[in-house]
């Protein structure tokens, strides 16, 4: 996020501040038309106040004190990342006694039930037994300075999707959680009832129609959207009963809206029926929130933590401070004490600089500035729209030239993948956001990405690979051929390395780049079968937990903390959180593999087959 030099640290470099990178008027021939457009050091202090300087849902192309158009594309100056890039580029993993002994006991996870995986690791071979009955085992102990708990949960088998709903810690939760909460469901009536009262509102909708069946249907589904984010978010909860009332009655609709409701349910799709598998985003956000505040889902703050099926196969791996641990910094939690102390790691490979954390925000920040992101107004999660309501920091339409460089909210997607309808994968195209292809001046971003890639992604690569490696050996090996059978011109690599040899070895075909991204309840259907995706977070947030509603548990998402989960079918969502936040999701889309599958010969081990997407939750 950068700041004014009057508000950010003095170990940020001018280069990185809000004068510096907006001081400058454009000189490109390609961008004259800003030209004109003032620096921010030439305005005065009213048009630096100004806000309204953009509309969600409209390209701008010249801001007020953005004489690059940073909001619309690419600024031009690129030079600034090139140090945060070598820094963390000279960080290397340090082979460290504590390093060496997780990584061995990592590796005996899928192997070793709970109680002789503590007596073995445990320091002095002691442990506590936390649960032991017919649905679960949990033990605690510590690994040197770490302290770990592995729960083995028998009621759960990673082969049988249904488990993750129908375990006896799922269904509990569930339950505790509709008592509190104490709501029906947005009934289908009331959804067409409010749709229809929008409609009225505006004299000009029925005008406003769409044409298409498809257009019809996106158009719907905006105002149900609309509808959902007044009933749950602008209502009490008498108000609400109100409303219920109101739709059920067919003489208030001939009184108010009677032709609005009669087209809203001439075009009304019929999947729209709030079974399973037509979920309420909203009511569920409400819902999840509770669970957090009540404190229903607990809390692991062990710094390991490990959760596995009745036969042993990972689910879910955290591990809190990794990046730390294997790259400096590491973050020691003295839990008698209650307080963090931090403690350089030797690494004699580094840079003057080896704060990972550090490095890793200030590149990312950097990147997100200079570099073109999906539309930060476009919703990643139908409640983002509420989302920026309690945050209004990311409220772009809201925030003045200095604060708009920080308004952003989006998720971009780096590596590849089929097209939606090529079920067979026979052709992998890169997705979108890797092509740089909005305008004529990215080849700036072209020229900065794989140093960018290399550095960001290579280092989530390294954490992701630490805990995928030795959890689930199968997984891995596969993974690698598939990225290897991958033609070249469409696979992105990150150079990095495994601990024990200097040779490439990439394995994650897609990534995730989340700035300040509020992650609601999902999985992520079109992510491999069964397989394992790491979840990295980074910057200068407080809060936001990783919450596993499936499992009953959350873990504080502290930055430099990996996780590894099965995403396909496992759901997660991070809590509510003050900051920035950045975070990276490494993982590998189903049509890779079916790709890499068929390049390999090896089809008969391919599996369900899914159709691909070209996107993640």
């Amino acid at each position: 996020m950068p700041l004014l030099r009057s508000e950010a640290p003095a170990s940020i470099p001018d280069e990185e501040t809000l004068e510096y990178l907006l001081g400058e008027r454009a000189s490109n021939a390609t961008i004259h038309r800003r030209r004109k457009t003032e620096a921010y050091n030439e305005l005065d202090d009213e048009a630096k106040a100004r806000t309204g300087l953009v509309t969600l849902g409209e390209r701008q192309e010249i801001i007020p004190g953005d004489p690059h158009g940073i909001y619309p594309c690419w600024a031009g100056n690129f030079a600034i990342i090139e140090p945060l890039v070598a820094q963390l580029n000279s960080l290397t993993i340090h082979e460290s006694d504590a390093i060496k002994r997780i990584r061995e006991f990592l590796a005996e996870v899928p192997l070793t039930d709970p109680e002789t995986l503590a007596r073995k690791y445990g320091n002095d071979s002691k442990y506590d037994v936390l649960q032991d009955t017919e649905y679960e085992m949990a033990v605690t102990f510590h690994i040197l300075t770490k302290s770990v708990r592995v729960v083995n949960k028998i009621d759960v088998d990673m082969e049988d999707p249904e488990t993750y709903e129908d375990n006896k810690q799922a269904k509990e939760s569930e339950g505790i959680i509709d008592d509190i909460f104490d709501e029906v469901e947005m009934h289908v009536l009331v959804q067409q009832h409010l749709v229809s009262a929008i409609l009225a509102e505006d004299p000009n909708a029925t005008n406003q129609t769409p044409t298409s069946a498809h257009g019809i249907e996106l158009w719907l589904a905006d105002l149900r959207n609309k509808a959902r984010h007044r009933y749950w978010f602008g209502m009490t909860k008498s108000e609400r009963s109100v409303v219920r009332e109101e739709a059920l009655s067919e003489v208030y609709y001939k009184d108010v809206h009677e032709d609005h409701v009669q087209t809203v349910r001439k075009h009304w799709p019929d999947f729209w029926d709030n079974s399973k598998e037509d979920p309420d985003p909203f009511q569920q956000y409400l819902k999840d929130q509770l669970a957090v505040e009540k404190g229903i889902w607990t809390l692991v703050e062990e710094d390991i933590l490990i959760v596995t099926d009745v036969n042993n196969r990972v689910l879910f791996a955290n591990v809190e401070g990794l990046a730390q641990l294997l790259f400096g910094s590491d973050l020691s939690v003295d839990r008698d004490a209650g307080t963090n102390t931090t403690k350089e790691a030797s690494n004699p490979d580094a840079g003057t600089d080896t704060n990972i954390i550090d490095l890793m925000f200030r590149l990312i920040d950097m990147w997100s500035f200079f570099t073109p992101l999906p539309a930060p107004e476009a919703n990643r999660h139908p409640v983002d729209s509420y989302i920026r309501e309690i945050h209004p920091e990311l409220d772009m339409s809201k925030a003045n030239v200095a604060q708009l460089q920080n308004a952003k909210m989006c998720m971009a997607h780096y590596g590849f993948w089929s097209t939606p309808h090529d079920i067979a994968a026979r052709q992998l195209f890169r997705s979108p956001d890797a092509l740089f292809t909005r305008s004529l001046d990215q080849d700036y971003c072209r020229d900065l990405f794989p140093g960018f890639f290399q550095a960001a992604m290579g280092k989530a690569t390294s954490l992701i690979r630490f805990l995928v490696e030795p959890l689930d050996p199968v997984h891995y090996a596969e993974c690698k051929d598939v990225f290897a059978a991958i033609p070249d011109n469409r696979k992105l690599t990150t150079g990095s390395s495994s601990s024990s040899s200097d040779k490439p070895e990439d394995f994650l075909s897609l990534f995730g780049l989340g700035i300040n991204g509020f992650t609601q309840r999902h999985h992520d259907p079109r992510d491999v079968v069964n397989g394992l995706a790491g979840l990295c977070t980074f910057g200068q947030c407080t809060g936001g937990d990783l919450c596993l509603p499936q499992l009953g548990i959350r873990v504080p998402y502290r930055p430099g903390a990996c996780a590894i989960l099965r995403g396909s079918e496992l759901e997660h969502l991070v809590s509510d959180y003050d900051g920035t936040r950045f975070f990276i999701v490494g993982t590998n889309h189903e049509s890779a593999r079916y790709y890499g599958l068929c390049e390999l010969a090896r089809m008969h081990i391919a599996g369900k087959r899914q159709q691909p997407a070209p996107c993640r939750g």
